[in-house]
């Protein structure tokens, strides 16, 4: 029962965007382990609400993810209890726009290390996917940039379901093969053959030694 009133009392002040008093409140029944669920779905609506100081869509999503793996420990009467406010249509309807909002965030900003974040963090995320490939297109560039033969083996190590996969490994051979004509000896053009016997330039570096 007193969890119940300090539920609905914390949401209450949601509902007044007193963001930091509903927080304390559902903080405390996380502490005391009631209703768990009930919390963490209150603090993912806190932490997703963009008039909250600190707003921060990780926290929610972490929130919302664990709320909705601790509802099934709510008995049936609290649920009951809480229908004016939580039950799963909603709880879904949050993660949902939670997880949209997330994407959003990582996509506007366009970080290598946001996204690795949330590939990290938020692998039950629906949007997953998405947000991985936008990962390997992001790190792909950021190999492109640098430019030199290490970049693209750390990609290529990183990700090696990417699609940008063959790309890395055609961009080791360019750079590889510029070092062999550089140096255009038949020691060269044999090593380099002996090391990416399946590039396009094998052939040309095969000419070059019967020359």
């Amino acid at each position: 029962v007193l969890s119940a009133q300090t539920a609905k009392k914390a949401f209450k002040k949601l509902g007044k965007e007193e963001f930091s008093v509903a927080k304390v409140m559902f903080d405390n029944m996380l502490t005391a382990k009631e209703d768990v669920a009930v919390a963490e779905y209150g603090l993912a609506l806190i932490y997703s609400n963009k008039k909250y100081m600190n707003t921060d869509l990780f926290k929610a999503w972490h929130y919302i993810y664990d709320a909705q793996i601790h509802i099934k420990d709510l008995p049936a009467e609290n649920l009951d209890k809480y229908s004016d406010f939580f039950n799963k249509e909603k709880l879904e309807d949050a993660r949902n726009t939670i997880d949209d909002a997330l994407l959003a965030v990582i996509k506007l900003k366009d970080d290598l290390n946001e996204t690795k974040r949330f590939v990290k963090e938020c692998s039950f995320s629906d949007n997953f996917k998405e947000a991985e490939l936008l990962l390997h297109k992001q790190a792909y560039k950021r190999a492109v940039e640098y430019d030199n033969i290490l970049a693209f083996q750390e990609f290529m190590k990183a990700y090696p379901e990417a699609k940008q996969y063959k790309q890395a490994q055609e961009h080791i051979y360019t750079l590889e093969w510029n070092k062999t004509v550089r140096e255009n000896s038949v020691m060269a053009y044999k090593n380099f053959i002996k090391r990416y016997p399946q590039s396009k330039q094998r052939t040309v570096a095969e000419d070059k030694i019967r020359e």
